[in-house]
């Protein structure tokens, strides 16, 4: 378990790229499966709207700073200050055993809020997102990263990156069966590593869900 921005406890794992990947075990509901599809549905499609609306700032303080905002890390829900983010990237990526050498690719990236002190830092970073206000961040902030406006079944396998990681985009998925589908594309593209990181709880999830759209309006 880890302590994820929000202050409530969450699993991360790291899962070591196989042959095989390794599928997040499914979850009994009490609510027939017609009823959670069509919540589920109706949830998705009111985050794709919001993050279609998310305007990044252009002016004032750093640009770690910016892709927080744009992010979404600068709300009453989730905020987090830049010192205390730089060191939750770095951890995470220490224990994947990472090393400049490499490349790291972000599912869900957003304005690559993740990816930025890994870039600065010579890595290869890349990334996909629905939002193609998000994606037209990450390019100008890392203009050498291979950013991708497109969901997150639409990921290339075919250009392997070392690392492939999603961190907080998971809650916004629709299904169980999306997020195999995305998990087994992630261990497709990944070379050395996969990390499914500040990952929801599903029994908190309409509670979250509510709390975020309050905090981003």
């Amino acid at each position: 378990m880890e302590l994820g921005h929000d202050g409530r406890h969450r699993p991360t794992k790291a899962i070591e790229n196989s042959e095989t990947p390794r599928i997040l075990s499914d979850v009994s509901l009490e609510r027939s499966k017609h009823d959670v599809e069509s919540e589920e549905g109706a949830a998705d499609a009111s985050w794709k709207l919001i993050w279609a609306r998310r305007r990044p700032l252009r002016e004032g303080g750093t640009v770690l700073g910016r892709l927080l905002s744009a992010d979404g890390y600068d709300t009453a829900y989730g905020r987090v200050t830049e010192q205390a983010w730089t060191e939750f990237v770095r951890s995470k990526v220490l224990k994947l055993g990472a090393r400049t050498d490499m490349s790291v690719y972000d599912v869900g990236c957003g304005a690559g809020a993740f990816i930025y002190d890994l870039y600065t830092s010579g890595f290869t970073v890349g990334g996909i997102d629905q939002s193609a206000v998000l994606i037209n961040e990450a390019r100008t902030y890392m203009p050498d990263g291979e950013f991708q406006v497109g969901d997150a079944t639409e990921i290339d396998i075919s250009q392997k990156f070392d690392i492939v990681l999603s961190c907080g985009a998971f809650l916004y998925f629709s299904t169980l069966e999306y997020a195999e589908t995305v998990v087994n594309l992630m261990v497709a593209k990944a070379r050395h590593a996969v990390a499914l990181l500040d990952l929801p709880d599903r029994a908190f999830r309409d509670a979250e869900l509510k709390e975020r759209q309050a905090a981003f309006g």
